[in-house]
């Protein structure tokens, strides 16, 4: 064989007369060269590590026994004949211009040559066959579990290309709770303005979410609403399989890819590891700008139920809560002082509940640096005291400062600045500066609760509308729901007075009830509790009124006390063809 090299510099490879073909072969496979690259690097046909020497030994030290690869207008420094190359660093030494020795002139590697072509034992070939047996079993092996690897993957990508196709959009957007639409809208301001949106990890926002909130329901719950979706882009390890893990679907499968058990997809997932995509719309813009549209109205405090504007204080004291008590935390490890223990913890998040929802968030902060700074200098004075100690006694002085706000409610607290070191979540720029239309530094929980607007009446809430209850049994007419309203002052009256009437229909009629509403009525009203109950299955004139039943027959402690009746009910119907519409009043809840 002769190759032509740069540098006026030929390659001929020769072998050796009288040994075996198998060695012959082993030999000009490693010096199969293909050509120089850019930096003047030899190219092979063959890695050192692909050659099978079939069990003779190492691939440079059969080629050093079988073949000669010598550079003809080269001379040797130790005896000055024709270079015969010992290895293929050799040649890239010769190359680069620096000295090297032939084979001949290495007696180390000469002695293992010979070792290689004298004759063999049966002991040493029996040997020599079983090791190539065994190397030819762990090939198999590997491959396999290549295939089976490749397959495992590639049957993970169809279940989620299947189940996640980004061809399926939806007309309309389903209702939703004030969380999830809430955690939607955040996303659609935070995350990056792309198709589909990143997973969280690699959003610009440091902090979108509130861990000591739940980062994974919140995501959930926007997702199980219908809000956004899985893209079909996310990757495998963004859900939980069954069987969890490869490596262990192919031990119980014993190597074996004909026996490998394909991943199913489950609920869970990851949603750090998600892209989310939003599947309404044409398209992705139009898409994003209806459901900003959509989340914008139905977050609107003037266009909420009093239950809806209650689930949002309620979430908007948490945020509160979440983040001064992050603020108070990082101005601990800022102090080089520990984290607060885990039996105290209850007492910093008592006391920052308290604090948040009479004072602003802004004050909270104030009171947080103040108790971290004083247990800071406390420290200092007494270095003798453990660290630990000190933490407590930050968390004492923010106890009393919070106390003593609450008791003495100060007219000008000193309010701090959200900080650039720690800016705030996006799920309370979101809430605050979106939905409330105030400056969360500047706003507690009272503040937020008195800026409420007049809450929508029930007879024309936006609530959830009910669907169809896979639980539903043969023989119930669907698209039918009758509504009986109870009214009433006292709670425990209200709810009595209901279950009679339960009871009384019960006896008569086979009825399903899907649905039942509590309501707190406003001010307004003559009344003060409102629970309405929806039937289905049953016509409206099957439903008797209240005093047609025995309710009035039944009187409770209160009543025989101050000879009061119960208000009567009243009935409420829709007979529509299409599950989704109800009656003229509110939905039930769900």
């Amino acid at each position: 064989m002769h190759v032509d090299l740069p540098g006026e510099y030929k390659l001929d490879v020769e072998p050796i007369a009288g040994l075996d073909a198998e060695l012959v072969e082993i030999g000009v496979q490693y010096w199969s060269l293909t050509g120089v690259d850019q930096y003047g690097e030899p190219t092979w046909e063959t890695s050192v590590k692909s050659i099978d020497t079939r069990g003779r030994g190492q691939a440079n030290v059969v080629a050093a026994a079988a073949v000669r690869a010598v550079l003809p207008d080269v001379q040797c420094g130790g005896c000055g004949e024709p270079l015969r190359l010992r290895s293929r660093s050799s040649l890239s030494d010769v190359l680069s211009g620096r000295a090297t020795q032939c084979v001949d002139c290495d007696p180390k590697l000469m002695q293992r040559a010979a070792a290689v072509v004298a004759p063999e034992t049966e002991e040493s070939r029996q040997r020599r066959v079983e090791q190539q047996r065994r190397k030819e079993q762990e090939r198999q092996l590997r491959e396999g579990y290549q295939r089976g690897l490749e397959l495992w993957h590639s049957h993970q990508r169809d279940v989620i290309r299947t189940d996640f196709l980004e061809e399926r959009r939806r007309g309309e957007i389903p209702l939703a709770s004030v969380r999830a639409e809430l955690t939607t809208l955040a996303l659609l301001r935070f995350a990056a303005q792309v198709d589909p949106m990143p997973p969280m990890d690699q959003w610009h926002h440091p902090f979108p979410f509130h861990s000591g909130i739940g980062i994974g329901p919140l995501i959930n719950e926007a997702q199980g609403a219908g809000l956004v979706l899985p893209d079909s882009s996310t990757p495998s390890n963004a859900f939980v399989w069954d069987p969890p893990s490869f490596e262990e679907a192919w031990s119980e499968a014993g190597g074996n890819p004909d026996k490998l058990e394909l991943p199913k997809l489950t609920t869970s997932y990851y949603p750090h590891r998600t892209f989310l995509r939003i599947p309404f719309g044409s398209n992705s813009d139009e898409g994003r700008a209806l459901l900003d549209a959509h989340l914008c109205e139905r977050l609107n405090p003037a266009n909420m139920t009093a239950q809806r504007q209650e689930d949002l204080l309620t979430f908007a004291h948490e945020i509160l809560v979440a983040e001064a008590t992050r603020w108070f935390r990082r101005e601990l490890e800022r102090h080089n002082l520990p984290e607060v223990s885990e039996n105290h913890a209850p007492r910093l998040t008592e006391a920052v509940e308290r604090l948040v929802a009479e004072h602003s968030l802004g004050f909270a902060y104030y009171l947080g640096w103040k108790a971290a700074k004083t247990a800071a200098a406390a420290a200092q004075a007494n270095p003798r005291a453990p660290l630990r100690n000190m933490t407590t006694h930050g968390l004492n002085m923010f106890e009393r400062d919070a106390q003593q706000a609450l008791d003495s409610q100060a007219s000008t607290p000193r309010e701090f600045d959200e900080s650039q070191y720690l800016p705030l979540a996006a799920m309370t720029k979101t809430l605050f500066y979106s939905i409330l239309s105030s400056d969360p530094m500047r706003t507690s929980l009272a503040a937020a609760r008195a800026a409420m607007p007049t809450p929508v009446p029930v007879m024309v809430s936006n609530e959830l509308e009910p669907r169809e209850p896979e639980w539903r049994t043969a023989g119930f007419r669907r698209g039918t729901s009758n509504w009986v309203e109870f009214a009433g002052n006292s709670a425990a009256e209200l709810l009595q007075r209901a279950a009679t009437y339960l009871a009384n229909l019960e006896r008569d009629i086979p009825i399903m009830v899907p649905s039942m509403h509590w309501e707190i009525l406003p001010s307004e009203y003559d009344t003060v509790y409102g629970l309405r109950v929806e039937f289905d299955g049953v016509d409206l004139t099957q439903l008797p009124t209240e005093a047609r039943t025995d309710i009035d027959t039944v009187e409770t402690d209160t009543e025989r006390e101050n000879g009061t009746a119960p208000e009567s009910s009243q009935l409420a119907s829709s007979d529509s063809e299409n599950d989704n519409e109800v009656g003229d009043g509110e939905p039930g809840g769900r």
